[in-house]
């Protein structure tokens, strides 16, 4: 993932069915990066299989903050 600031994160999920599971640590790191807003990048690859690649943008994060906070209350 990168976000908005050119900082890129490496990080890992459990694949099951049509989701990914993150851990705690990087649950995190994925909604700091929304909070700040902008475009996000994502590129998924599958470990056992790197024929597998998923490549999309979050193009306007700048809402996610406002939601979050409604979630919240």
């Amino acid at each position: 993932m990168q976000d908005n600031e050119g900082n890129r994160y490496s990080l890992r999920a459990d694949n099951y069915s049509d989701r990914l599971s993150f851990d705690e640590d990087d649950s995190l790191i994925i909604h700091n990066a929304l909070l700040k807003g902008g475009t996000l990048k994502f590129s998924i690859s599958e470990v056992k299989n790197n024929i597998t690649e998923y490549k999309f943008n979050i193009e306007d994060a700048n809402w996610y903050e406002n939601a979050y906070k409604q979630l919240e209350e």
